[in-house]
């Protein structure tokens, strides 16, 4: 068996501590980025209420903070012991810049430092916590996900109605300083908890780091692209719209917090619902099915919705079918690549293209917001463009599903590129899956030349790897082992037939067969 000294991950009690301390953190954070309720008390309360590009300030902070991405991801994969330190460093930030955001008396000091600032050090602190969280969850990756996202959004859920009265009450510059008084309290000793287990604080072979830029020719990945870019174009428009939208067609502010508090509850089920689905069904189905389902909410029950009953009900189904879609992310990673570094680059490249959508999408959507109120008109008039957008958007990110047909397939390279990106993949990629599989107790057999796993709760592993390793026509192990630094001792003590790195272990002959005709 492993090692007893080791923690436990996918379910033990560290697992536990860790992921519930990254859903505080979220969940304190990210509800300051769900702006609809500043940007309903800026609208009547401040000097810029009447500015067009007021509601682009929301969406531009949850872009921004998915921007930050590519430059904290490369230190996450080539560093992971700064992890913690960016960590640190992120949460300060926060702090900061939400003291600076109420002493805001023009739009751009409040785009630059809720918009700009704020969002960066969520990045600087989301990223490398997501990368820690693969670290604990691996098998029910899926389910973690999905408890991240959906508590985190109870969260955002409860913020509206603490909020709202406290701007009545307070105003925006002193409620802007009680939460960053709340961050510093609660998160600094939230991020303490935040840490990574003992095996994975060490630095991660550079080897293990290079990325397989064969995945960027494959057709799903395109499709995933497609999909992802057009779901994110619109996905935070309602959230941001919902609440001035509901003013226009005559609700009180108290309803339109209702219907936004309903929202944001429906997306935490829909995100554990979807965290669920994502470990038992192919992700690539529920890319399609999602955002099609949004679609047909978006124009049945938005486009015509002027009453309290049809807002919630729209508020609800579209949370439930569209807030899962992130949650996709990690699982469209490990549909693409078998190793670690290539799979934190799909995740951080998703959630770009996810960035630059919203925030392209924000710009578009305030453009397709004029014109008048009328009751008697699609989407009240004055919102009837931004409703078509929005379900045009949803129905064309849903025909990313068709990649699901051609999941084995990828775009022809040019000659002079094949060789040279085989020789630079395939060592690496079979390493990392070999390597993973040591720590999850499946070991080389060296006298029946066979994989095998101490228990039941990996073979799942143990299939995945005798399928990589039938794809790539690998006889001998020994090619991809002999660099690394891993020996018998790291293999369950009961085992005998065992022999210090590195091996020639050969595939039997019937196991070959079975490989080249599946092939």
């Amino acid at each position: 068996m492993g090692d007893p000294e080791l923690p436990i991950i996918d379910g033990g009690r560290q697992a536990w501590v860790f992921l519930l301390s990254s859903v505080a953190v979220e969940g304190l954070l990210y509800g300051m980025l769900a702006y609809g309720v500043l940007l309903k008390f800026y609208r009547t309360n401040s000097e810029f209420g009447t500015h067009p590009f007021l509601p682009f300030v929301g969406l531009l902070s949850i872009g921004m903070q998915k921007l930050g991405a590519p430059i904290v991801t490369p230190l996450v994969i080539r560093h992971p012991r700064f992890r913690s330190h960016l960590m640190w460093s992120g949460w300060i930030v926060c702090v900061v810049s939400l003291v600076a955001s109420s002493c805001a008396s023009e739009l751009w000091h409040l785009a630059m430092s809720i918009g700009v600032a704020f969002s960066l050090g969520f990045s600087i602190l989301y990223y490398p916590m997501l990368n820690m969280l693969n670290d604990w969850w691996d098998v029910r990756r899926g389910f973690a996900y999905g408890i991240q996202f959906g508590l985190a959004g109870i969260i955002s859920t409860i913020l509206p109605f603490a909020l709202a009265p406290l701007l009545e009450l307070l105003g925006a510059s002193w409620t802007l300083l009680l939460y960053a008084g709340v961050t510093f309290v609660i998160g600094g000793p939230t991020v303490y908890l935040l840490r990574a287990p003992a095996k994975a604080q060490e630095s991660t072979p550079r080897v293990l780091n290079r990325m397989d830029w064969s995945v960027f020719r494959r057709i799903c990945f395109t499709a995933m692209t497609l999909s992802n870019v057009l779901q994110g174009l619109v996905y935070s428009i309602p959230a941001v719209f919902l609440p001035v939208y509901a003013s226009a067609v005559g609700l009180s502010s108290i309803q339109g917090t209702v219907i936004l508090a309903v929202t944001n509850f429906a997306i935490t089920v829909g995100q554990l619902g979807t965290g669920y689905l994502a470990d038992i069904a192919d992700s690539r189905i529920l890319m399609g099915l999602l955002p099609l389902l949004s679609a047909v909410v978006v124009f049945v029950f938005w486009g015509p919705g002027q009453t309290l009953i049809r807002l919630v009900a729209f508020g609800l189904l579209f949370g439930l079918f569209s807030g899962g879609y992130i949650v996709l992310y990690s699982r469209f990673a490990t549909a693409l690549a078998d190793d670690r570094a290539t799979q934190t680059w799909l995740y951080t490249i998703f959630d770009v293209q996810r960035g630059v959508a919203i925030i392209v999408g924000g710009a578009i959507g305030g453009g397709l917001v004029h014109g008048v109120v009328n009751l008697s008109d699609y989407g009240a008039g004055e919102y009837k463009g931004l409703v078509i957008f929005c379900g045009a958007c949803f129905v064309i990110s849903s025909l990313g599903g068709l990649g699901w047909f051609f999941r084995g397939s990828s775009f022809r390279m040019p000659r002079r590129w094949r060789k040279n990106t085989k020789a630079a993949v395939a060592p690496s990629q079979s390493m990392e899956q070999l390597l993973s599989a040591i720590e999850h107790h499946i070991w080389l057999d060296a006298e029946k030349g066979v994989l095998q796993s101490d228990d039941g709760t990996h073979q799942r592993y143990l299939q995945s790897i005798r399928q990589a390793i039938r794809r790539q026509r690998v006889i001998s192990v020994s090619s991809f082992v002999s660099r690394s630094s891993v020996y018998s001792t790291d293999f369950p003590s009961s085992t005998t037939t065992l022999k210090p790195f590195p091996l020639r272990v050969t595939r039997p002959r019937a196991t070959m067969q079975r490989g080249n005709s599946s092939a």
